[in-house]
């Protein structure tokens, strides 16, 4: 035993509760992978988005002047 009077290895309970923060701390990270994917996702939704506006602005530009 060290001299703290605790014992080297940590008891059920703290374990139980490592175990549970580490759980906790994986689940955050997943979370946290999604989300990004997600932003990333709607980064390139938006910028499609913007450039289909683009290509249609052209295009009505390009109608007036050939009709």
């Amino acid at each position: 035993m060290p001299q703290s009077g605790r014992p080297i290895l940590p008891s059920w309970e703290e374990r139980a509760s490592f175990e549970h923060a580490q759980g906790m701390i994986m689940e955050l990270t997943g979370l946290s992978a999604i989300a990004a994917h997600e932003t990333i996702e709607n980064h390139a939704t938006l910028h499609l988005s913007s450039r289909a506006a683009a290509v249609a602005a052209i295009l009505a530009q390009a109608q007036r002047y050939h009709t």
